[in-house]
């Protein structure tokens, strides 16, 4: 993935202002971005080269329709290692996302793996929990 340091700072201003820093089904580092213009999201993955965009199922019909863009495991953390110079506001997620250990195909995991796992889990879920 080459990005030119002008796309990383608008990415990095997209993940800030309209993303999220998170671990998914408690194992895997991933980014989202969500918008409601489809084209920009279409854009990031088009320039990124891997993630894919999909639509939120809305919970209120009055509300515009969502998408958002994925992005998972390596390939998320190769991204977030190229946007985190950029960063203003996430910089304490990213700092705990990079930082967690990804676990290698075939090899089991530890007991104590999977304790520093959790706890990183916890870090981002309070980091990223509403109405601080």
């Amino acid at each position: 993935m080459k990005l030119s340091l002008t796309q990383c700072a608008y990415l990095a201003g997209l993940l800030d202002g309209e993303g999220c820093i998170f671990i998914a089904n408690h194992i895997t580092p991933a980014l989202n971005i969500s918008n409601t213009n489809k084209s920009v999201l279409i854009w990031i993955k088009h320039i990124v080269g891997k993630g894919g965009v999909y639509k939120v199922p809305r919970t209120n019909h009055k509300h515009k329709l969502c998408w958002v863009y994925c992005i998972r495991s390596r390939a998320a953390i190769a991204l977030l290692r190229k946007l985190y110079p950029f960063l203003l506001i996430k910089v304490i997620q990213a700092t705990t996302l990079l930082q967690y250990p990804i676990a290698k195909v075939g090899i089991h995991t530890t007991k104590s793996e999977k304790i520093l796992r959790t706890k990183y889990e916890a870090k981002l879920k309070k980091l990223n929990r509403r109405g601080k």
